[in-house]
């Protein structure tokens, strides 16, 4: 979708930091699918067009899957004794695929039971939480885990010590091979220009 925003919407051209969109594309889609939710909780319409467009996504889903997890496992078991990075990543994007085709084999089957009515109201929501949290938390769990100070490189003493003496406004470029001494944006902590 960037592609097409920038080539087509004037303002996204000159965004600096385009992935920052994710943040408000993740929101807008957590806002749409509690919306969803509390149709089909509540509304027998809803109810009734998941139930006509639930086949066609099901069958798609399987043939999907069918297609994919024996090419994904093709790949691992040649990929074997070759180059070890190129294994790691096709062995990852398998393990990706079986995540993909267990949690969205477990939402379709929510769906498909919230369209035909053999779960509504709290029992729907319980479920539909029960099946983002454990999404969440198999997945994020082993995320983000280093042992390090994320602020040391925010302290630096003898530099800051420096831009202090010099006064006045100042422009402080900090390139990427700078920032395990110095972070982009330390100027603003210590109240620099």
């Amino acid at each position: 979708l960037h592609g097409w925003l920038y080539a087509l919407i004037p303002p996204f051209d000159q965004m600096r930091a385009s992935s920052r969109l994710v943040l408000l594309m993740d929101f807008a889609l957590a806002a749409l699918a509690a919306q969803g939710l509390e149709a089909l909780r509540h509304d027998p319409a809803a109810r009734a067009a998941v139930a006509r467009l639930l086949r066609p996504t099901v069958l798609l889903f399987l043939v999907m899957v069918a297609v994919a997890l024996p090419l994904a496992y093709h790949a691992v078991l040649t990929m074997q004794a070759g180059d070890p990075p190129i294994f790691q990543r096709a062995a990852n994007a398998t393990q990706a695929l079986v995540t993909f085709a267990l949690l969205g084999g477990a939402a379709l089957l929510l769906l498909g039971l919230a369209a035909r009515a053999q779960l509504r109201g709290g029992a729907l929501a319980l479920a539909a939480i029960a099946l983002l949290v454990l999404d969440l938390f198999s997945l994020g769990s082993g995320m983000d885990v280093g042992r390090s100070d994320p602020t040391a490189t925010y302290r630096n003493p003898a530099a800051l010590a420096f831009l202090r003496e010099q006064g006045g406004i100042n422009r402080i470029e900090a390139p990427g091979d700078v920032w395990p001494l110095w972070q982009p944006d330390s100027a603003l902590l210590h109240g620099l220009y």
